[in-house]
């Protein structure tokens, strides 16, 4: 099955060789940009159970967490074009959505939104002289 998911960043192939690429590309949109934390057994009503079921999320924490839970930071994947993100992201921030919430909405990485959240700061501050 390698190879055929040439187009994903890694961790997503990977995801999609165990589970298929459905369910990777779910993964992708559900939580990428975030860190999350896979542990060592799922129940079904574990988010991520919920979102790919219960066989599939078990398959991942075999082959991620044979030591015990693991955080992992997934990646985006293709969850949209950049300008459109960006749009999303700066809508959810105006709504004071949180960064978990902002991430989810607009498809960017969390690192971006922290970003996008000081140089909103900087730019309401007025000069001291």
């Amino acid at each position: 099955m390698t190879g055929s998911f040439d187009g994903l960043p890694a961790l997503l192939a990977e995801f999609a060789e165990e589970i298929g690429l459905e369910g990777a590309l779910k993964i992708a949109e559900a939580r990428g940009g975030q860190q999350v934390y896979l542990p060592s057994s799922v129940s079904d009503d574990h988010w991520l159970s919920e979102l790919v079921g219960r066989p599939a999320a078990e398959k991942l924490c075999r082959r991620y967490c044979a030591r015990g839970g693991i955080n992992l930071v997934i990646p985006l994947g293709p969850a949209g074009h950049r300008s459109k993100a960006r749009r999303r992201l700066f809508k959810a921030l105006a709504e004071g959505k949180s960064v978990s919430e902002t991430v989810r909405a607009s498809g960017v990485h969390e690192r971006t939104v922290y970003r996008a959240k000081a140089r909103l700061k900087d730019d309401t501050q007025g000069d001291l002289f």
